[in-house]
């Protein structure tokens, strides 16, 4: 028992007996505090003042004996330990005081060992009145509670049962009071209740022990229980306390996921929220990740796992992880989000969903280095200068008859008529300026341009683009005319347009994105290869983009979006970044993430400039993830083969969208694949699916158990080229995959990163049976 103070209240006429009693028992056990008192008139008043934990009453006592006193207190508590010590011992009072609910009876006798013996008496009365609350108390909880509860006696024999325990027992409560714990439970649960047991008397800080075990349940299939063991007294002992709960579907569920976890190509985590007292998420628990979330945050699991978000992950409070995560947790919302994670210096692109109430899955890549691309993409610019053009008029060997400078007056000297023009061409450009003579002599209709620097009278060198026509057969003019123009701005850009096309080819390579820019007057657009390429569009073709054109091509419920940031983009200069759907024109629907930012001349927005990325793939593929998870509900409580195999192939149909999809298991003397599943498409366009046998000489048979015996996939770009197999199936490619020792999966794809998730299912299941 516990040092907590005992209070007693201590009745005898003889007050110097009374403070002897005291004096001696409070000696005995330093937890004792005695109330002396003469008048058993007064015990009541004092009980309703004081708590008091036993009573000790003489019994002859003037106006009222002990034991009238004790029928007095039974009337009001029938649970206050009562210990008559009297000098009066006769056996006709030790009768009455048994009928009258006396808890304890001791006699009065000379010397000081007579007050060991009551101070003993007094704390074993004590303690059984406070066991006897705490098995009332258990009664109730076990009464109530949901799994199965037991309470058992330091002997192992059952004291208290409830309705769940009779039921997996299978025996009524009457027939199980009272009997040992080793008549319903085997030897082994029998010695690891034992065991823990032992252990929670070693170590008395350790408030509860778990085992698992392994038994039949109500329909007799074999299931997983956990125990959880805990004792009446802790140190004390005076029983145990035991609640054995089912624990099979939650481990079968785990294993299954145990796949999704070890193939995808994204980072995992499952997460338990924790909340305040009015229910708002204020934390989580990291309760498992995968090795790719380690390889993407850069945290270890170890450090992760078992651990509160903001415990494991320094400033994680400053982001919406928190509250996004909880929502979902809570809610059963979905959420897909692209975030900044500032504690680990990384962008992440999100998805999560909850499997079940109070937790979240998130599955995520890391985008640091598309969202660094994008911004240098974004922030390229290009300079585009207009100038009007300067008109000469020139002899076939070079000399200038006319010159008219068009407003560039910088470009060359006034007053060069009859001076060769070859003077001002840049030495290393004279070579092309001939080229375009003998080129214009040789032919008087074409147009022939070049480009070459030419000197100003500022004693520069610039750009120009020359056009030379031959016009000496008309006699207004009898000359070449050359119409030349100031390109240098245009050379500046076209080198700084290269390194940004060579910066977009980069960037188009790593992360798929296309750039674009829009002329807010014109309304006119360009477009980067990767942009047409993501539209299905020929660069070289007959489409001409503008604003207009463009938005044609999203989802009619998307336009009004993105036809709203633009305006807002060009008329307020607000930037932005959105994901939307877009209609091909092949036909193809593909989800788009798209972004735009102003451009500013002089104050005002001449443009927009953007980029495009095509990210069909991964929502498809986070999407294949959401429905494969909510799929493996169906595989935990299947027990059937031929049920498992047809699961298979509807996801494999639904959900990897592989147009023929079929099962083949082995047959019990190992000598066929049997067909025992097939979806819809294979039973229209072939009928019955073929059985595969070892003493069969037809390729087909030899390739399908090649595949089977080896453990290895086969995938086949086109089955042409595998003989019969391409008479005995319509598809053009095909997977043949091995299920260890099971069968085999074939399917009409070569589609490669989402079969692993569905054969990791598959294996884990049939591993878990």
């Amino acid at each position: 028992m516990s040092s907590q103070q005992i209070t007693i209240l201590h009745v005898d006429d003889d007050p110097q007996f009374g403070e002897l009693t005291k004096t001696m028992i409070e000696r005995e056990d330093e937890t004792f505090d005695v109330i002396s008192e003469t008048d058993p008139h007064e015990v009541e008043g004092l009980l309703d003042e004081h708590a008091v934990d036993c009573l000790v009453s003489d019994y002859d006592m003037p106006g009222m004996d002990g034991i009238e006193l004790l029928e007095r207190i039974r009337a009001d508590d029938s649970t206050l330990p009562v210990i008559l010590f009297t000098g009066k011992g006769t056996e006709a009072v030790a009768s009455r005081a048994i009928s009258a609910g006396v808890t304890d009876y001791l006699q009065k006798e000379g010397g000081e060992d007579q007050f060991a013996v009551l101070a003993n008496r007094i704390h074993n009365a004590v303690e059984h009145r406070i066991n006897e609350r705490k098995r009332e108390q258990y009664r109730t909880v076990v009464e109530t509670a949901g799994d199965a509860m037991y309470v058992l006696d330091e002997d192992g024999d059952i004291e208290i049962v409830n309705e769940a325990f009779e039921r997996r027992a299978g025996y009524d409560r009457e027939e199980l009071l009272g009997k040992h714990v080793s008549e319903f439970l085997s030897p082994d649960q029998v010695k690891q209740g034992a065991e823990a047991i032992q252990s929670l008397l070693q170590d008395e800080d350790r408030e509860s022990e778990r085992f698992t075990f392994r038994g039949p349940g109500r329909d007799g299939e074999e299931r997983l229980y956990e125990t959880t063991l805990s004792l009446v007294n802790q140190g004390g002992f005076d029983g145990s306390v035991g609640i054995i709960r089912d624990i099979t579907e939650e481990r079968r569920q785990e294993e299954l996921l145990s796949g999704l976890f070890d193939e995808s190509l994204h980072g995992i985590g499952v997460k338990e929220i924790v909340t305040d007292e009015s229910g708002e998420p204020i934390d989580y628990v990291y309760k498992r990740v995968n090795d790719r979330f380690e390889e993407l945050t850069g945290l270890d699991a170890d450090e992760v796992v078992g651990k509160r978000a903001t415990e494991a992950i320094d400033g994680i409070e400053a982001t919406p992880f928190i509250d996004v995560f909880g929502e979902v947790a809570l809610d059963g919302t979905t959420a897909q989000f692209e975030q900044y994670s500032e504690p680990l210096d990384r962008y992440y692109e999100v998805s999560a969903f909850s499997p079940r109430h109070g937790e979240c899955i998130s599955i995520f890549s890391e985008i640091t280095e598309r969202k660094k691309r994008e911004e240098e993409l974004i922030q390229y610019k290009t300079y585009v200068e207009e100038t009007s053009d300067t008109i000469a008029v020139v002899n076939p060997d070079g000399t200038i008859k006319f010159h008219n400078t068009g407003g560039q007056s910088s470009l060359s000297p006034f007053n060069v008529e009859g001076e060769s023009g070859f003077e001002y061409i840049h030495p290393n450009d004279r070579e092309q300026m001939l080229d375009l003579f003998t080129k214009v002599l040789e032919d008087g209709t074409e147009e022939v341009t070049t480009e070459l620097r030419v000197e100003t009278i500022d004693d520069e060198w610039r750009w120009i683009e020359a056009r030379g026509v031959n016009k000496l057969d008309d006699p207004a003019i009898e000359g070449i005319i050359v119409s030349s123009h100031d390109i240098t701005g245009r050379k500046e850009r076209q080198e700084e347009l290269e390194r940004t096309r060579n910066l977009l080819r980069h960037t188009q390579e790593l992360a798929g994105v296309g750039g674009w820019e829009v002329d807010v007057e014109t309304g006119e657009q360009v477009w980067t290869r990767e942009t047409y390429a993501i539209h299905d569009l020929d660069p070289n073709g007959e489409f001409n983009p503008t604003v207009e054109s463009a938005i044609e091509f999203y989802h009619p419920e998307d336009r009004p979006e993105i036809d709203r940031l633009v305006t807002r983009c060009i008329k307020k200069g607000e930037p932005y970044e959105t994901t939307l759907r877009l209609r091909t024109a092949e036909d193809r629907l593909r989800w788009v993430r798209t972004t735009g930012v102003p451009v500013r001349e002089g104050g005002s927005i001449t443009s927009i400039r953007g980029a495009i990325q095509d990210i069909t793939e991964q929502r498809n593929y986070e999407r294949m993830l959401h429905q494969i998870v909510q799929r493996t509900d169906e595989l935990i409580d299947e027990t059937d083969t031929t049920t498992i195999a047809k699961i298979a192939v509807d996801i494999a149909s639904g959900v990897i969208d592989t147009p023929l999809a079929g099962v083949h298991l082995l047959t019990e003397n190992g000598e066929c694949l049997e067909g025992v599943a097939a979806n819809d498409d294979v039973r229209e366009k072939i009928g019955v699916p073929p059985v595969y046998s070892r003493s069969e000489s037809d390729m087909a048979s030899e390739i399908v158990f090649q595949v089977f015996d080896q453990g290895e996939p086969l995938y086949i770009e086109d089955t042409e080229n595998y003989g019969t197999l391409a008479d005995e199936t319509p598809a053009k490619s095909s997977i043949i995959h091995p299920l260890d020792s099971h069968g085999v999966l074939l399917m009409s794809t070569t589609e490669k990163m989402r079969l692993p998730i569905l054969i990791g299912i598959l294996l884990n299941w049939w591993h878990s049976q």
